[in-house]
């Protein structure tokens, strides 16, 4: 395998780490906002519970009553939603996130095989200088120390 093909090689698994990446950032963002949009719903749910209390304290009739727990029925469910697809944007954060770490493992794997090929270029281009040197000392074309 020649050098360009070993770096275009190289090249693509950092890029598809990157685009993974980016990918991990983006469902990290949806998450994010997920989470938020239901921590909003919750407060909202707390704070209409209050309500209700404090007017059902006051007393309340019972088309209000109903009222009350009819939009705090639809609240629960959009609070049961909101849930649902928080697991899933976390599961696909998770998901992402095992990919980038393949994604991260091959782009190691091959910064290490790179380490390796150059470490043996260096042996190899160090036995040819020796063996060189072997030869020309051999054939007595080197000089002996000392004779200046």
């Amino acid at each position: 395998m020649t050098n360009t093909d070993w770096s275009r090689l190289r090249e693509l698994a950092q890029d598809r780490r990157d685009s993974c990446g980016q990918q991990l950032a983006e469902a990290a963002t949806l998450r994010d906002a997920a989470r938020q949009k239901l921590e909003m719903l919750l407060d909202y749910r707390r704070e209409y519970d209050g309500r209700l209390a404090q007017t059902a304290s006051d007393g309340i009739d019972a088309a209000k009553w109903r009222s009350y727990r009819a939009f705090l029925a639809n609240l629960e469910r959009a609070i049961e939603q909101q849930t649902e697809a928080l697991g899933t944007l976390q599961q696909r954060v998770s998901d992402v996130q095992a990919r980038w770490r393949d994604e991260q493992r091959q782009v190691d794997s091959f910064r290490i095989l790179d380490q390796r090929r150059r470490a043996e270029e260096v042996r190899s281009s160090g036995r040819r200088d020796q063996k060189l040197t072997d030869e020309f000392a051999a054939r007595g074309l080197l000089p002996v120390g000392g004779a200046d």
